[in-house]
């Protein structure tokens, strides 16, 4: 083999490897998630409409546990066609108390999700613009636990900073 065989071999190799050779990265969404300020005003937002289903759902049971006592109460002294009517009310009643908590559970997924949809959005663009910004091939979320190895670099801080979000316990460099 000759020297200059050598030598385009060895700028081949090189070549080569330096294509192959990403910058890796990786970050913790759910946290640049919950330390945004906006998230606060969005938990507030949902817990109001939680409390108005529970509200409306005690009001609901206060009137359901009313129905079973007068049931009970009545129940030796009224007629057939009596104690049936009020068996169904109180069934029905249940059926709407059941129904109006899968809705409820509904709805406020419903609602968190358009509601944190920008947010998570938000944080996904700064993610993206700190990976263009510093190289990075791939970035991680060490949130979702899809991050077996540690082995690139925390931009959190990066997107952090990004969002405005100021750093409170910054990352050793390496």
């Amino acid at each position: 083999m000759t020297m200059k065989t050598l030598i385009a071999a060895v700028t081949l190799l090189f070549l080569s490897l330096s294509t192959f050779a990403q910058k890796l990265g990786h970050t913790d969404g759910q946290a640049l998630l919950l330390a945004l300020p906006e998230r606060a005003a969005i938990e507030e937002q949902l817990q109001k409409v939680a409390a108005e289903y529970e509200n409306t759902l005690k009001t609901m049971k206060t009137d359901y546990d009313a129905k079973v006592k007068e049931f009970e109460a009545g129940r030796n002294s009224w007629p057939e066609a009596i104690l049936q009517s009020k068996a169904k009310a109180i069934t029905d009643l249940e059926q709407n108390m059941y129904d109006l908590q899968q809705t409820a559970n509904d709805d406020l997924d419903k609602q968190q999700m358009a509601l944190l949809k920008p947010l998570i959005d938000k944080v996904n663009n700064a993610i993206d613009k700190v990976a263009v910004a510093n190289g990075y091939s791939y970035i991680f979320d060490a949130g979702v636990g899809a991050l077996l190895y540690k082995g690139g670099d925390d931009i959190t801080d990066l997107v952090k900073a990004e969002l405005g979000i100021p750093v409170t316990n910054p990352a050793p460099k390496n």
